[in-house]
């Protein structure tokens, strides 16, 4: 599959997997704001009240349930490309692999994004009451405000959406990769960035999305995206400004010797 083909179908496939994600992220957010119970706050205690509404398995479970389903998708798909060429993809070793990889993501850095979104979502909460305490409301009254403000749909869609966009690139492009390492032949990666007027680029920006697109390195390289190391685009152990909003993927490309012929692995 060409590079402009390859973008513009995971493009559908991305914005596909953020909307579904977002909606599954919404419903653990709606279900602790309606564990909220406001009519118990007071000034001392609607911080204990609000950290008792928030469940940090629920959201490590639908974390665990995006990252399962985005890249077992992803990783098929980027299976058949794979079988294109050298059908040597096996689905029942990559399932294994990608289940290997979920559980070393989440010993290492999927417990501690869980931490700070819910730790993010609780600080939201008692920011919007703190604000109305400051300005001259009782707690009561600061309470009542912010449920409406909490019970409207779209509360917190805007975060869901970001952490959605975020984790499904780091989701998906996690099971390319895995797909590849099955494969049974030396692959190499390729950086396929989202070329539109959200793409990051320098300036103004700190990381360059945008001059990536086409770069190739080594299976095991890693890219360098303005002097970061990463494994892949949206890469857990990367910067929160080089993968938060980050659209780009990669292309599994099968490597090949001086005489044009595959490399067995």
């Amino acid at each position: 599959m060409g590079r402009i083909a390859k973008r513009n179908k995971w493009e559908r496939l991305h914005n596909k997997y953020t909307t579904k994600s977002a909606m599954e992220l919404l419903s653990v957010f709606n279900s602790w704001n309606d564990a909220i119970e406001w009519d118990e706050m007071t000034d001392d205690n609607y911080n204990v009240i609000i950290n008792r509404a928030t469940d940090t398995g629920q959201l490590s479970r639908t974390y665990i349930n995006i990252y399962n389903t985005v890249g077992t998708d992803y990783g098929k798909r980027t299976g058949k490309e794979i079988n294109a060429q050298l059908k040597q993809f096996t689905l029942t070793n990559f399932i294994t692999q990608l289940q290997l990889s979920i559980d070393r993501f989440f010993v290492t850095n999927g417990i501690s994004r869980v931490v700070t979104i819910e730790e993010t979502y609780k600080q939201t909460i008692a920011n919007l009451l703190a604000t109305r305490i400051e300005d001259g409301l009782t707690i009561r009254e600061a309470a009542k405000e912010v449920q409406e403000i909490v019970g409207k749909r779209r509360f917190y869609r805007w975060q869901a959406l970001r952490i959605a966009r975020t984790e499904t690139t780091a989701a998906a492009n996690n099971g390319a990769i895995e797909a590849g390492k099955v494969s049974g032949f030396v692959m190499e990666k390729e950086w396929i960035s989202v070329l539109d007027s959200r793409t990051r680029v320098t300036p103004p920006d700190k990381y360059d999305h945008r001059h990536m697109n086409g770069k190739r390195v080594g299976y095991n390289e890693k890219f360098n995206v303005s002097g970061q190391e990463m494994e892949y685009p949206g890469d857990p152990n990367a910067s929160v400004g080089n993968v938060a909003n980050c659209r780009c993927t990669i292309a599994v490309v099968p490597k090949r010797d001086s005489n044009g012929d595959l490399i067995p692995l």
